[in-house]
């Protein structure tokens, strides 16, 4: 084998090797914080979205329980999908457009009482360099 094609050849498998990384990374991300999401209708839980270039702007009415987390399976099935189709270079976005996402996730005032933050997304992110 000439030298070009072993370096082509490399190079092909230290790209794809970076790619299943990115995938693999971000799915335990997308995936964390998708199941680290407090249960109360579902609603919040099942409207985390993945896209690339530019933030979703979409919600769902759909719900679920903690019981019966048909929530989180639209929102878990969608991040699979998603990552299977990354490329090195794409820009990824992960968002939740419900009003009340970002005092679940850092905390805030609600009807006059300050409510602790659960930090689902910030913890998954955290974890995700620790599960090497």
């Amino acid at each position: 084998m000439k030298f070009g094609s072993q370096v082509k050849k490399a190079v092909f498998n230290i790209e794809n090797e970076t790619e299943n990384t990115i995938r693999k990374t971000l799915l335990g991300i997308f995936g964390d914080t998708i199941r680290g999401t407090p249960v109360d209708t579902g609603r919040l839980r099942n409207n985390w979205y993945t896209t690339k270039s530019k933030p979703s702007s979409k919600s769902t009415k759909a719900q679920g329980t903690a019981d019966a987390p048909i929530a989180s399976t639209r929102a878990l099935s969608q991040a699979v999908a998603f990552t299977q189709s990354l490329k090195i270079g794409d820009v990824v976005f992960f968002t939740n457009n419900l009003p009340y996402a970002y005092i679940t996730e850092y905390g805030g005032v609600v009807n006059g009482k300050y409510r602790a933050g659960n930090y689902m997304l910030t913890m998954a992110v955290k974890n995700a360099g620790k599960k090497r």
